[in-house]
C-alpha cells in the first residue's frame, strides 16, 4: 500500500501527470511514441498501482503463496491500465486521444486477456476477479 500510494505509485504519477500538463502540448514537443509512454507511465503509477494493491491485499489475506501474488499483481496492473485505457476513450482525452480511440481499445482488450491468463491456475476461487476483468472488456 505504501508503494501503491507513494512516489513509485500514486504521487509519483500525479508529479508526472502535473509536469505534463504545466508543460502544455507534450505530444507537440515529445512525439506520439514519447507521449504515449508517458501517458501509459502516469496510468501505471496511479491507476494500476491502486488497483493492484487492491487485488494483491486480497492475496495476502487470503495467504497466497510468492507465485500466486506475482500472478495477483500481474493481473492488477494489466486490469487496472486496461481500465485506464477505457476511461481515456470514454472521456476521449490521455491515451485514447494520443493513440485513437480503436486503438486504445484493442490494446485495453489485449491487457484484459492477458489479465484473465494470469487467473488460470487459481480456477473458480478467482471467479470475481474474472467476472470484474471481463466486464470492464464490455464496457
Amino acid at each position: 500500500l505504501g508503494r501503491a500510494g507513494g512516489t513509485e505509485g500514486l504521487i509519483g504519477g500525479q508529479v508526472l501527470d502535473l509536469d505534463q500538463n504545466s508543460r502544455g502540448a507534450w505530444s507537440t514537443v515529445h512525439g506520439r511514441r514519447s507521449t504515449v509512454e508517458h501517458l501509459e507511465e502516469i496510468a501505471k503509477r496511479k491507476t494500476a498501482a491502486l488497483i493492484t494493491a487492491s487485488v494483491v491485499a486480497g492475496g495476502l489475506a487470503a495467504d497466497a503463496t510468492t507465485a500466486q501474488l506475482r500472478r495477483l499483481r500481474r493481473y492488477g496492473q494489466d486490469v487496472g491500465l486496461a481500465f485506464q485505457f477505457l476511461d481515456d476513450v470514454h472521456d476521449g482525452e490521455g491515451l485514447a486521444k494520443a493513440l485513437g480511440p480503436d486503438e486504445a481499445r484493442a490494446h485495453a482488450q489485449g491487457l484484459i486477456q492477458r489479465a484473465v491468463q494470469q487467473l488460470a491456475p487459481f480456477g473458480p476461487r478467482a471467479a470475481l476477479l474474472r467476472h470484474l476483468a471481463q466486464w470492464l472488456a464490455t464496457t
